[in-house]
C-alpha cells in the first residue's frame, strides 16, 4: 500500500471514531465547520535598513469580521500564517509600520477564497507610502496559489494581481516552474499541474508593461504524498533595472572612422548593483563594451542609408537575473571633408600696422562640430572667433615682411573624421620688405605683446586701437643696409594707440647731408593725430651722428629732430587726449617728450635726462605748443644746457604768432624738480611783435623745485622760471644754485624773469577760510601783479596787514604755520615770485573778518569767518 493511500486510510478511520464516539440516541452526529488557512508572506524591499520596521500586519476581512496575524522575520521577507479561518472569500491587505506608528508600506487589497482543509499561498509585494518614491515599474500587488502544498500530479491555480503606476498600460505575463506544467503560462490566472516528483519547486512569474519595465517574483511549492505547507523555502520580489540616461557624444551623427562614446545610466529601485553590455548591430568596434560608457567606431556604413541606420544596444543587469535591454539609434554616414560655404576679406591690400579680418563659412556633411585653425606665411594672427559654422581672424604685419613673395593666410577646415579643407589667402603687401627678422609678438584682440627682443630699420606701427605691449622688451632702430632710418621708430595706425612696458632706442644711426623734415624727421614715439597712451616704458638714444670719412660713428648731429616721446595733432583737428605716464627718457637729440597742437595731455611722473650741457644743440626735456594744454606734474627733469647761443629748457611752452602757432592756454606745470637745465620752466608765448600774449593764457606754474649750480650757458641767460608775460600765475616755487642767482652774473642769470608792467594790484592767491575761533588758519598767500596778471615786484614792496569786521577784534598775524613767534604787521613782497605767505590766528568771537593788504597805493582785502569751536 502506497503512504499516500495510508494516510487517506487513517484520515477515514479517525474520522468514523469520531462519529462513533459521538452517536447518541438524540439526533444525528453534529458535524464541525469547514475551515481553512492561508500562508501569508509580506516581501518588502532589498534595500530597507534593517531597523525602519517595527511591526508588520496582515489582516483577512470576511463578511464584516476581520482576523489580524503579526507578520514575522527579519529580512526583506516577512511571513505568518491565518489558520482554520471559515471557508469562503476574504479580502486579504498588510501594512508595514515604523517606531513612530507611521505606516511606511501597505499593499492593495487582493481577493482570496480559502478552501476547506487547504492551506493557500498568498505573496504580497508592497508598495512605498512616503510622498518620495515613485513607483516606475509594473507594480506586482500578489500572487495568489489556491495551495502552497500538493499531492504530486496535483493541480495549482493561480492568479497574477498587478497594475501599471503611470498609466493603464496592457501588462503580460511570462510563468515559469523548476518543474510541473502551466495551461497557458502567458495567462493572468493559469493552472499548474505539479510534478510527480516530490520536493520544493520553485515557482516564478515576471510582470512587463508596454515601456519594458518588468518586476519578478519567486515562491516555493511544496509537493509532497502528505501535502503538508511548512513555511520553508526562498521568496524574492525583483523590480527590474531601468535605464535613466542613454546618450552619445558628441552627437548621434557620425562618420565611418569617427569614434562616438556611448553612454548608458541605469537605476534600480531595489538597490542593486548593475552590470552593463553593449552590442552593436552595424559593423564597428566597440571598446569597454562591459561598462557604462563605450567608445563605438563604425566601419562601414549600414545598407539602410537613412539616419538610426546603426543600433546599439545595451542591456543592464541586476545581481538577481533581473534584466532590461534598451536600443539607441545611430546615424552613420560616409566619410566626406567639410564643405566651404563662403569665404570673404575686408580688404587684401596692406600696410604696416593695418588689421586685416578674414573669415570662413562652412558646414560638416555629416552634421558634426568643425574645427578651424588659421596660419600665415608672416604677421601676425589673432586668436580666431568662432561663430556658429564661421570662423573669424584678423592679421596684421607691425612694420615689413621678408623679401621674397606676398604674405598668405591658410584656414584649415576639419570634421570629426579627421577630413580637412584648406582655404588660402593671399594679401598684397604695399609695405617695407624686412632688412631683419620681424619682431615676434602675439596679437590677441586689441593687445599686441613683444614676446622677445626686436630689431628693426623701418617704423613699427601700432594697429588702431591697440595697446603695445612691451613685457620689458626692447625695440632697436638700425640703419637700413646703404641708408638711413628714416620716421619714427614707433609709431600708431589710426586714431588711439597705448603703450606699455616697452624698452626702445636708437642704436648707432648715422646720416650725412641735409636734416630730414616733416615725416621723416627721426622720432622714438610718435602718436600723431591719435588719443592714447605712453605709460611705463624707457627711451633712451634717439639722435644721429653726422656720417664723416673714416668715422662711422661721426659726431653728433644739429638738426632738430631726435624727438623721445611726441604726440602731435594738427590745429583745428578733433582734439585728442594722451597720458604720458611714468616713463624714462634719456639721450634724445632735441626734445624728451614734445606735446604740439590740439591735445590734452597728462604729462606725470616721467624722468627725463638731457645730459648736458652740449654743444651741438639746444635740448628740451617736456616741450607743449600749438595750443596743446593739460597738465604737467610730478617729473624729474635734468641736464637740458647748451654752450652755444641759444637755450635748453627743463619744461618749455611756446606759442603764438611770434612763433606761428597756436598760444597754449590752461596748462599746469605744478610739483616737478628741475636741476640743471638753462632755463628750468620757459613760457615761451608771444604776439607776432614779439610781447606778451594780448589776453591771459592762463598757466599755472607752482610748487616746482628748480636748480641749479653752475653757469654754462654761452648765449648768456639762465633763469629759473621766465615768461614773456601772458598774466600766469607763477607761485610757491622753490628756486636755488648760483646758477639762478641773480648775483652771480647781473643781467645773465636769474631766479625768476617775468617780462611785466607796473604792479598794478596786490592779490590774494589762495581761497577765503573758514577757521575755529582760537585757531590758526591756513596759509594765506598774496602777490604783486600788473594790470594783466603777471607777477611784479612793487616799487614800495612793504606791505602792512590790517584786519577789520565783526571778529575783527583780538586777530593777530604771524609768519609761522602754528601762529607761534613775534606778531606781524608787516610783510614784504619783494621777493623773486613777488609774494608772501602770513597765518592769523582767530579770536574767541566768531563772525566775519576782512583782511587786508595795502602799501598805500596798492590795497585787496578778502574775507574770512571765523566759526564757534
Amino acid at each position: 500500500m502506497s503512504r499516500a493511500s495510508a494516510s487517506r486510510l487513517a484520515w477515514l478511520a479517525g474520522l468514523w471514531a469520531v462519529a462513533w464516539v459521538g452517536c447518541t440516541t438524540e439526533g444525528p452526529p453534529v458535524r464541525p465547520a469547514p475551515v481553512g488557512s492561508a500562508r501569508v508572506v509580506y516581501v518588502l524591499p532589498r534595500n530597507l535598513p534593517a531597523d525602519t520596521l517595527v511591526r508588520v500586519s496582515s489582516t483577512a476581512t470576511s463578511a464584516g469580521v476581520s482576523y489580524r496575524t503579526e507578520l514575522q522575520g527579519s529580512g526583506p521577507v516577512r511571513q505568518g500564517w491565518l489558520r482554520e479561518l471559515p471557508v469562503g472569500r476574504y479580502d486579504i491587505r498588510a501594512g508595514a509600520f515604523d517606531a513612530l506608528g507611521t505606516s511606511r508600506f501597505e499593499t492593495q487589497e487582493v481577493s482570496v477564497e480559502l478552501a476547506p482543509q487547504g492551506t493557500a499561498l498568498i505573496v504580497l509585494g508592497v508598495k512605498d507610502t512616503s510622498a518620495q518614491a515613485e513607483e516606475e515599474s509594473a507594480w506586482l500587488q500578489a500572487v495568489i496559489a489556491s495551495a502552497g502544498a500538493v499531492l504530486p500530479g496535483d493541480t495549482v491555480s493561480l492568479r497574477a494581481v498587478a497594475s501599471d503606476p503611470t498609466s493603464q498600460d496592457a501588462l503580460s505575463y511570462e510563468w515559469q516552474a523548476q518543474a510541473g506544467t502551466f495551461d497557458d503560462a502567458s495567462a493572468e490566472a493559469p493552472v499548474w499541474k505539479a510534478p510527480t516528483e516530490e520536493g520544493s519547486w520553485t515557482v516564478s512569474l515576471v510582470v512587463r508593461d508596454s515601456r519594458g519595465t518588468a518586476t519578478s517574483l519567486s515562491f516555493p511549492v511544496e509537493v509532497s504524498g502528505v501535502r503538508a505547507l511548512s513555511g520553508n523555502g526562498s521568496v524574492m520580489l525583483n523590480r527590474w533595472p531601468q535605464l535613466g540616461e542613454l546618450s552619445a557624444q558628441p552627437q548621434d551623427e557620425v562618420v565611418v572612422g569617427a569614434p562616438v562614446t556611448v553612454a548608458a545610466s541605469g537605476k534600480d529601485a531595489d538597490g542593486d548593483a548593475l552590470t552593463y553590455q553593449w552590442t552593436a548591430e552595424c559593423e564597428g568596434s566597440l571598446v569597454d563594451g562591459s561598462s557604462a560608457t563605450a567608445l563605438f567606431t563604425p566601419s562601414a556604413v549600414p545598407s539602410e542609408a537613412t539616419c538610426n541606420n546603426c543600433q546599439l544596444r545595451v542591456r543592464i543587469q541586476d545581481q538577481h537575473g533581473g534584466s532590461t535591454s534598451y536600443g539607441l539609434g545611430l546615424c552613420v554616414r560616409e566619410r566626406r571633408p567639410p564643405t566651404v560655404l563662403a569665404t570673404s576679406a575686408t580688404e587684401v591690400n596692406a600696410i604696416p600696422g593695418e588689421v586685416l579680418r578674414f573669415s570662413v563659412s562652412a558646414v560638416d556633411p555629416a552634421g558634426g562640430p568643425l574645427t578651424f585653425t588659421w596660419s600665415a606665411s608672416t604677421g601676425l594672427v589673432d586668436a580666431p572667433v568662432l561663430a556658429g559654422g564661421t570662423s573669424e581672424v584678423a592679421w596684421t604685419s607691425l612694420s615689413c615682411i621678408p623679401a621674397g613673395g606676398m604674405p598668405t593666410l591658410r584656414a584649415t577646415v576639419t570634421n570629426l573624421a579627421g577630413l580637412s579643407v584648406d582655404v588660402p589667402f593671399t594679401v598684397n603687401w604695399n609695405g617695407p620688405t624686412c632688412g631683419h627678422a620681424p619682431c615676434v609678438a602675439e596679437l590677441a584682440r586689441d593687445l599686441v605683446t613683444f614676446r622677445d627682443n626686436c630689431t628693426t630699420d623701418t617704423p613699427v606701427f601700432i594697429p588702431d586701437g591697440f595697446t603695445l605691449q612691451g613685457e620689458g622688451h626692447t625695440l632697436s632702430a638700425v640703419d637700413p643696409a646703404g641708408g638711413s632710418f628714416v620716421g619714427a621708430i614707433l609709431r600708431n595706425r589710426g586714431t588711439t594707440a597705448h603703450v606699455r612696458g616697452l624698452k626702445l632706442e636708437a642704436r648707432g644711426l648715422v646720416k650725412s647731408g641735409a636734416c630730414d623734415v616733416g615725416e621723416d624727421r627721426l622720432r622714438g614715439i610718435l602718436l600723431l593725430g591719435a588719443s592714447g597712451s605712453v605709460v611705463d616704458s624707457e627711451v633712451s638714444g634717439i639722435h644721429r651722428n653726422q656720417a664723416v670719412d673714416g668715422n662711422p660713428e661721426g659726431t653728433p648731429r644739429g638738426c632738430q629732430e631726435g624727438h623721445a616721446i611726441e604726440v602731435r595733432n594738427p590745429a583745428a583737428a578733433e582734439r585728442r587726449a594722451v597720458e604720458v605716464l611714468r616713463n624714462r627718457v634719456s639721450g634724445h637729440q632735441k626734445v624728451g617728450i614734445v606735446i604740439i597742437g590740439d591735445v590734452d595731455a597728462t604729462v606725470v611722473d616721467n624722468e627725463v635726462r638731457g645730459e648736458g650741457p652740449v654743444s651741438h644743440i639746444a635740448r628740451n626735456g617736456v616741450q607743449l605748443s600749438n595750443g596743446a594744454t593739460g597738465r604737467v606734474a610730478g617729473n624729474d627733469i635734468s641736464g637740458h644746457s647748451y654752450t652755444g647761443n641759444d637755450l635748453g629748457t627743463g619744461i618749455l611752452v611756446a606759442g603764438g604768432a611770434y612763433y606761428g602757432l597756436e598760444l597754449c592756454r590752461d596748462i599746469t606745470i605744478e610739483g616737478n624738480t628741475l636741476t640743471d637745465n638753462d632755463i628750468g620752466i620757459y613760457l615761451s608765448q608771444a604776439e607776432a611783435d614779439g610781447s606778451g600774449p594780448a589776453t591771459s593764457t592762463r598757466l599755472r606754474v607752482v610748487d616746482n623745485v628748480l636748480s641749479k649750480g653752475t653757469v654754462t650757458n654761452g648765449f648768456p641767460f639762465q633763469a629759473a622760471i621766465s615768461d614773456l608775460g601772458g598774466g600766469n600765475l607763477i607761485s610757491s616755487n622753490v628756486i636755488t644754485g648760483t646758477g639762478y642767482d641773480p648775483e652771480t652774473q647781473p643781467g645773465a642769470t636769474f631766479d625768476v624773469d617775468v617780462v611785466a608792467g607796473d604792479a598794478a594790484q596786490v592779490m590774494f592767491l589762495t581761497p577765503t577760510r573758514t577757521v575755529a575761533a582760537g585757531a590758526c588758519s591756513g596759509r594765506v598767500l598774496v602777490q604783486s601783479q600788473d594790470v594783466k596778471g603777471n607777477l611784479v615786484k612793487p616799487t614800495l614792496a612793504t606791505f602792512t596787514l590790517t584786519a577789520s569786521g565783526e571778529a575783527a577784534a583780538g586777530l593777530d598775524f604771524y609768519a609761522t604755520p602754528d601762529c607761534s613767534g613775534p606778531v606781524l604787521s608787516t610783510v614784504e613782497l619783494s621777493t623773486p615770485q613777488a609774494e608772501t605767505a602770513f597765518y592769523f590766528k582767530a579770536p574767541s568771537q566768531p563772525g566775519a573778518v576782512t583782511l587786508t593788504v595795502s602799501n598805500g597805493s596798492l590795497t585787496s582785502s578778502q574775507e574770512q569767518t571765523v566759526r564757534a569751536p
